[in-house]
């Protein structure tokens, strides 16, 4: 969006440094993302490697979870990279595996639970993944999840809240790049 605005306003090197960037950001997304569970680590360095001296954030967990929304707008939007269609259908192969309804809110990389609470933020995230999966039955179950969610309440309230409130946005068809 930043480039093609900018490129409207006839700013060609700015622009090109946008493009660049996203297409950087889509390389190390595919780097950072496990290709058998798709899920990704809270933190990464710029290889994709999940950084290993902060508590837990080399795992996936609660910023982590954006990721596969983020790819999947990003493929609703631009269809730049089919690897994003790719993504989105092993993450939502991997977590329809343990339970639609209760699928634990963090992982090792490879799959292995850490804490089995079931979160509405990531219920939330994993319906936006629809934008970009194929298969459709699955997708159709991730958004129905997030239409009959309870509205977020304790602790957490705030960022499960803002993912729902996205989400919504998101998986309505009405979040759209207009440039």
């Amino acid at each position: 969006v930043w480039a093609r605005f900018l490129n409207d306003r006839g700013q060609a090197k700015p622009a090109a440094f946008y493009l660049t960037a996203a297409e950087r950001s889509r390389m190390l997304l595919r780097k950072a993302a496990n290709q058998h569970t798709g899920l990704s680590a809270d933190y990464t360095d710029f290889d994709g490697v999940g950084v290993k001296d902060l508590s837990g954030h080399s795992n996936f967990q609660w910023d982590a979870w954006r990721v596969v929304a983020n790819l999947a707008v990003d493929w609703s939007w631009w269809r730049r990279d089919a690897w994003q269609q790719r993504e989105a259908d092993t993450l939502q192969a991997f977590l329809f595996s343990k339970g639609i309804q209760n699928y634990p809110s963090t992982y090792s990389l490879n799959g292995t639970a850490i804490l089995e609470s079931h979160s509405v933020g990531l219920v939330a995230v994993n319906a936006v993944a629809s934008l970009a999966a194929t298969d459709k039955n699955v997708a159709t179950a991730f958004v129905a999840e997030l239409w009959n969610a309870a509205i977020p309440a304790n602790k957490w309230r705030y960022y499960n809240g803002i993912l729902v409130i996205l989400s919504l946005l998101q998986v309505s068809g009405r979040y759209k790049s207009y440039y």
